[in-house]
């Protein structure tokens, strides 16, 4: 596994993780207590849901930035690289 995939796959799983801990959090906050029992498991299941839903996004969204500045990074190591080299010549 190279650098930028083992960084996706940081990056991926601390975004999991706190979108569903942002998500728990608002709903806890705006749930009220005395909520029924099968009000708290369709809730707990909405949580679930919109939970991944968001959280793929948000993985997606930050594998793309990613991407780019890895790509930026390559080109730019390239170029210092070539520039070098016609110096020392």
């Amino acid at each position: 596994m190279d650098k930028v995939e083992i960084a996706k796959t940081v990056s991926g799983l601390a975004i999991s993780i706190g979108v569903e801990s942002i998500i728990s959090n608002a709903v806890k906050a705006t749930t009220p207590e005395d909520t029924k029992t099968l009000n708290k498991v369709c809730t707990f299941v909405g949580v679930i849901v919109i939970s991944g839903i968001v959280g793929k996004i948000a993985v997606e969204y930050a594998e793309d930035k990613i991407d780019c500045v890895s790509k930026w990074m390559k080109k730019s190591i390239k170029e210092a690289k070539e520039k070098q080299e016609k110096e020392t010549i």
